[in-house]
């Protein structure tokens, strides 16, 4: 599934850093953001999300109010990086569930054929856990270098929306999945023990 960095395209000419703190300081601003994130990921799929304005809110005033929350307790008042803002964002948009509904547009019906059919069903479905993972590796992924951006396959993400859904998937669990999604892959961590245990 290809990587969602068109959603930051209407923002080219600012700083990823200027984004995010804009997302934190203007509410209309984070609320255009998540509106256009959603149309954009939807409508390459016949389809038209309908959001709830207060759950929308709500998700702006719980995620700011955890970012102070941690970032006083947790960090000892220093700047939280991309990886926790992301995390706690993905939290609170899949926990208040802002898109009610998805609608089909008339003119543009869903193509349900081959992969684009097995996507079509991920997102209706998990419509939420959707948007939340992929506006929170929007934000990851604008940081780092592309190098380091996750080639993703369906299975990893249709797995990764029904854990969202039906367990408790805390911000720091969160945080862990971008974080690793993002670090260097050289080689496996337990290359160097294997041959001990061979030998034990």
């Amino acid at each position: 599934m290809a990587f969602p960095k068109e959603i930051l395209k209407k923002f080219e000419n600012d700083s990823p850093k200027k984004i995010l703190e804009r997302l934190k300081k203007d509410r209309t601003f984070f609320r255009d953001f998540v509106y256009n994130a959603s149309e954009l990921m939807v409508l390459p799929y016949g389809l038209d999300p309908y959001f709830s304005r207060q759950y929308t809110e709500e998700v702006y005033d719980a995620w700011i109010d955890d970012l102070k929350r941690v970032s006083r307790h947790d960090m000892k008042s220093e700047e939280l990086d991309h990886f926790k803002h992301a995390s706690h964002l993905c939290f609170w948009i899949r926990r208040m569930g802002p898109i009610l509904e998805l609608m089909e547009k008339d003119s543009f019906p869903p193509d349900s054929h081959g992969d684009k059919g097995r996507e079509l069903d991920l997102i209706t479905k998990y419509r939420n856990e959707y948007l939340a993972f992929r506006i929170g590796l929007t934000i990851c992924g604008d940081f780092e270098p592309h190098s380091k951006h996750p080639k993703l396959t369906y299975d990893y993400i249709a797995s990764l929306c029904r854990f969202m859904r039906y367990k408790h998937v805390s911000p720091h669990a969160l945080f862990l999945i971008y974080k690793s999604l993002f670090s260097e892959k050289e080689r496996p961590y337990f290359d160097e023990y294997l041959p001990l245990l061979a030998e034990a």
